[in-house]
């Protein structure tokens, strides 16, 4: 994770982002060996003279190596989010 940090008299600025990876244990299952989880996230939040706080944030998870498996109702997907708050 990386955060970056900046203050002045009328904003108080902060920006970070964060790398995630994970391999699944391989079990019984021939395709367990085969799911690996990558994500990337940011975000950053403003403060307007110690009243009005904004900050937006995302995910990525398209890195991710996810495999269709056989007769599973739903293909994989490649996710990603945003959230902004007030």
């Amino acid at each position: 994770a990386l955060v970056w940090n900046h203050r002045t008299e009328s904003v108080d600025l902060s920006i970070g982002a964060t790398y995630f990876h994970a391999n699944a244990v391989p079990t019984s299952t021939p395709f367990a060996s085969l799911r690996r989880s990558d994500s990337i996230s940011g975000g950053v939040s403003a403060t307007f003279r110690d009243t009005w706080s904004l900050g937006l944030s995302a995910t990525y998870d398209g890195l991710s190596k996810a495999v269709d498996v056989p007769g599973r109702a739903t293909p994989a997907t490649k996710p990603f989010g945003v959230v902004a708050s007030t």
